[in-house]
């Protein structure tokens, strides 16, 4: 739910709290930046309508602002 309204790092002390050290890492590394998520998330809500092509904008908008995750 933290992740659904853009409060990330709430999320992964949430994770870290409660010892589950492994989700935390993995969603920390997953999008780095706030923006790259919210594109994420975006590219998600679009793929449950079954807009493909816009849920591939966001996805690449995503990618774009991270660039580490590009590959």
């Amino acid at each position: 739910v933290l992740l659904r309204l853009n409060r990330r790092e709430e999320a992964l002390e949430l994770l870290r709290q409660h010892r589950l050290a492994k989700p935390a890492e993995i969603a920390a590394k997953t999008f780095l930046s706030k923006e790259s998520f919210r594109f994420y998330q975006q590219g998600l809500d679009w793929m449950t309508k079954r807009a493909y092509s816009q849920a591939c904008d966001r996805f690449e908008r995503a990618l774009e602002k991270d660039q580490a995750h590009l590959d």
